[in-house]
């Protein structure tokens, strides 16, 4: 039988209050960032946020773009994606196709996979200009801080980016009660009970590391069972 804690959650849970808070620095127009550890379900947040905001916003779907930068390694590679997301071809044409299809929110996904020194910095400059030349506002996403993350950017100066967010959306470890949630879901096609789980369910945890307990604990169950 397949592991039931293996693999992205159905559902998200217990990120109510993120939500709220991301949608009401939305609707002020504002540049948010969401900051999170690995496995803290920053991923599965954000495709909840992406399905949401343009009814929150009311926005065309085609006016928000998301761009997972572990992809992107220089600011031509940038310009091409907006380019052929707006259906031009060459990364110089970006202008006009801005200007024709302006893109009300740009979801910049995995920012810490942004080349940290100057092929980094152009693109951080061109995106921070992006809302004064187009309206375009930026949901960041991150493993680490925006004050953190690019401090190094420019002796001289701060980072584009510092400042655009002062109150960032942390994802804290899920309370107790969440990640009782979460192992009830993921069993309930299972023959196993939730009380085999209890010593795990504990204290607030980040759901990767519930799962990846919770998949060692149900292994260790099914062969005992065996």
């Amino acid at each position: 039988m397949h592991n039931p804690f293996y693999g992205e959650s159905p559902h998200l849970l217990g990120r109510s209050e993120e939500i709220r808070r991301i949608n009401e620095k939305l609707q002020a127009s504002n540049h948010y960032s969401m900051v999170g550890p690995h496995g803290s379900g920053k991923s599965l947040l954000l495709k909840e946020i992406i399905q949401q905001i343009p009814s929150w916003l009311e926005y065309q779907p085609y006016e928000v773009l998301k761009i997972p930068f572990r992809s992107i390694n220089n600011l031509r590679d940038l310009q091409e994606a907006i380019v052929i997301y707006l259906g031009g071809q060459k990364a110089g044409e970006w202008r006009g196709l801005l200007h024709h299809k302006p893109l009300c929110l740009l979801v910049l996904d995995d920012l810490g996979g942004m080349d940290p020194g100057q092929n980094g910095l152009k693109m951080r400059c061109w995106l921070r200009g992006l809302d004064d030349g187009y309206r375009t506002k930026l949901l960041m996403v991150s493993n680490e801080r925006l004050d953190r993350l690019f401090r190094k950017d420019d002796p001289n100066r701060d980072s584009p980016f510092a400042g655009l967010d002062l109150l960032q959306v942390e994802l804290a470890p899920l309370p107790t009660d969440v990640c009782r949630q979460i192992v009830e879901q993921r069993l309930s096609w299972t023959n196993f009970n939730i009380h085999s789980f209890a010593d795990l369910l504990n204290m607030p945890r980040q759901p990767k590391d519930l799962l990846d307990s919770c998949a060692a604990r149900y292994e260790a169950l099914r062969q005992a069972k065996s």
